[in-house]
């Protein structure tokens, strides 16, 4: 399973963030599982602060395709914070 990014991470913080998913896909692969098993338009996860600084990770499949579309979002709550990169996976690859 690969994650395609709309833009290129540039900034220090968006690439240890892409490194965080790269490292964790187990976790990318079952939330997915997870929602697709029940039904699930979205789900998010917000781990451990990265130095100081939170972050949430959003899972939500694309309305009209088999597609998951990732935001990563600087903040606790989705929707309430900044949107720092966004990209998508397609489960038909995993």
């Amino acid at each position: 399973m690969k994650i395609e990014w709309e833009k290129k991470p540039q900034t220090p913080e968006q690439q240890r963030l892409v490194n965080y998913l790269t490292d964790h896909m187990d976790i990318v692969f079952d939330l997915v599982e997870l929602s697709y098993r029940h039904n699930m338009y979205s789900i998010a996860l917000t781990p451990k602060s990265f130095k100081n600084s939170f972050f949430t990770f959003e899972f939500k499949k694309h309305p009209s395709s088999d597609f998951v579309l990732i935001l990563i979002w600087k903040g606790i709550r989705v929707g309430d914070a900044l949107p720092i990169l966004h990209g998508h996976l397609n489960p038909k690859a995993i």
